[in-house]
C-alpha cells in the first residue's frame, strides 16, 4: 500500500523516515501516488494532511491489459499540444510504456521509461530488478518468477500432480494469471470478480466471437452469426456451464479446479470455432448468389425460342432458389447446431435441402441444353448463345457446388 525510505546520518545522529509512495486504488490498483514527507515529528512538528500540497506530475495511472500486465503508466500531467501557435487539445505524460514475452520479458526495443520508471509491471506484479536483473524476476508474492525461463524460483505451494511445481499459469500464460503467487485462475474468474461469473464468461466469449469475426462482419448474416453463437453456447451447455463454472471456481485458486474449469471452456472455444468456420464458408458462398443471366431478344438463328425458356428457367430457379440468403441459410444448416433460426409450419426450414434441390434440377437442365446443343436444335447466332449461357451456367453450377460440398465437409469435424 505505501513505501517508507529510512536514511541515516551517521554524522550528525539523525534518522529520516519518509514516506515515498502510496498507491491509488479503486475496485483495485490503479496507480501511484509519489511523496516525499517526512514522518518522524522532530523533522516535520507541522505534519498535517492540510499541509501537503497537490502537485502535478506526483501521480501515476497504469494502463493494463486483461491479464492484468502493466503495458503504459501516464501520469496527471496534461501536455498542452499546439498547432500554429493554437491549443489544439492536450496529450497524455507518458512514462513508460513495455511490451512483454508471453511469461514477462520485457522486449528489447518495444520499452521505455523516464524518471526510473513504475514498480509494477507483468501481471500487475511488484518487479525486483535487484536479484536477477532489470525486468528478469518478480517477487511473486516471494514465490519468484523468473521471466526469462517461466519458471518459479521455489515449488508452487499448491501441488498440482499434472504440472511441475517449478511451472506458472499452468503453462498457459495467455489464459491464465496468478494474482498472489499462489494459484492460478482463468482470465474469465478474474473479470468474474469484479462483474459476476455469467455475465463475465458471456461477455469474454462475445468478444472472443467479433474479434475472430471480424474480417466478416460487413454482411447482415455475419452479423447474425455473433449471436447465433451465443444461443448456441447457451443451448449446447445449458446451465451446466454456469453452474459449473460458479461451483468448482473458486476466484482466488485452486489450480485443479481451475484445469476442470479449462475442459468445459474449451467446449465453448470448439463452437466458438465452429462458427468462425461457418462464416469463412458463407463468406465464400455468399458471392456465388444467383444473378439473372441476359437473353439477346434480337437472335434470329434456329432454336432461339428454345434458348429463351432455358434462360428464363434458370433465372427463375436462381433467383428464388439460389439467392444469397437461401445459399447462405444452406451453408449454415450443413454445421451441426447452426440454423437460420427460420421456421415453417413450427419445424426449422431446410436451406440445404432446398439448395441441394435447386442444383439437382439445374443439373438436369444443363444435361438437356447440353444434348439439344449437340443434336442440332441450335443453328446460327442462336447456337453461339446458347454455348455461351451453358458454359456460363456450367460454371456458376460447379463452383457453387464445390463451394457447398467443401462447407459440408468442413462440418463433419464438428459433428455432435
Amino acid at each position: 500500500m505505501a513505501t517508507y525510505d529510512k536514511e541515516i546520518d551517521y554524522k550528525n545522529s539523525e534518522v529520516y523516515l519518509k514516506l515515498k509512495d502510496r498507491s491509488i486504488y479503486g475496485s483495485s490498483r490503479v496507480g501511484v501516488r509519489s511523496t516525499d514527507i517526512d514522518m518522524l515529528a522532530l523533522h516535520n512538528p507541522n505534519y498535517s494532511m492540510k499541509s501537503v500540497k497537490y502537485e502535478i506530475g506526483k501521480r501515476t495511472y497504469e494502463l493494463s491489459n486483461h491479464l492484468g500486465n502493466v503495458l503504459s503508466v501516464i501520469s496527471d500531467k496534461p501536455i498542452p499540444s499546439f498547432e500554429e501557435g493554437n491549443l489544439t487539445g492536450m496529450l497524455a505524460d507518458v512514462r513508460v510504456a513495455q511490451d512483454y514475452s508471453p511469461f514477462g520479458v520485457v522486449l528489447s526495443g518495444r520499452s521505455f521509461e523516464v524518471d526510473g520508471g513504475y514498480r509494477y509491471g507483468f501481471g500487475g506484479h511488484e518487479k525486483d530488478d535487484e536479484v536477477k536483473g532489470a525486468g528478469n524476476y518478480i517477487g511473486f508474492n516471494d514465490y519468484g518468477l523468473d521471466t526469462r525461463l517461466g519458471r518459479r524460483f521455489g515449488n508452487d505451494p499448491v501441488v498440482n500432480p499434472s504440472v511441475s511445481p517449478y511451472s506458472v499459469f499452468l503453462n498457459n500464460p495467455i489464459f491464465f494469471v496468478d494474482p498472489d503467487g499462489e494459484s492460478p485462475i482463468s482470465i474469465l474468474v478474474k473479470m468474474a470478480a469484479k462483474v459476476g461469473l455469467k455475465k463475465a464468461a458471456k461477455e469474454m466469449v462475445e468478444s472472443q466471437i467479433q474479434k475472430r469475426l471480424t474480417a466478416y462482419m460487413s454482411k447482415g448474416w455475419a452479423k447474425q452469426l455473433g449471436k447465433d453463437a451465443l444461443d448456441a453456447i447457451d443451448l449446447a451447455t445449458s446451465q451446466a456451464w454456469w453452474e459449473y463454472a460458479i461451483e468448482v471456481v473458486p476466484w482466488v485458486g485452486d489450480g485443479y479446479s481451475v484445469g476442470k474449469f479449462t475442459k468445459q471452456q474449451i467446449h465453448v472455444w470448439k463452437i466458438v470455432e465452429k462458427f468462425e468456420t461457418v462464416a469463412s464458408h458463407t463468406s465464400k458462398i455468399a458471392g456465388q448468389a444467383w444473378k439473372k443471366i441476359g437473353f439477346n431478344s434480337n437472335l434470329t438463328g434456329k432454336g432461339k425460342d428454345v434458348l429463351a425458356k432455358h434462360v428464363d428457367n434458370f433465372n427463375n430457379r436462381g433467383l428464388e432458389q439460389l439467392d444469397e440468403a437461401t445459399i447462405v441459410g444452406a451453408v449454415k444448416d450443413a454445421f451441426p447446431g447452426v440454423t437460420s433460426g427460420i421456421k415453417v409450419d413450427g419445424s426449422a426450414f431446410n436451406h440445404l435441402k432446398k439448395v441441394e434441390n435447386a442444383l439437382r434440377g439445374q443439373g438436369k437442365q444443363l444435361q438437356e441444353m447440353k444434348q439439344q446443343i449437340d443434336s442440332g436444335v441450335f443453328e446460327g447466332d442462336a447456337l453461339k448463345a446458347a454455348q455461351s449461357a451453358y458454359q456460363e451456367v456450367v460454371g456458376r453450377h460447379n463452383s457453387l457446388k464445390n463451394t457447398l460440398e467443401n462447407a459440408k465437409n468442413a462440418a463433419k469435424q464438428f459433428t455432435e
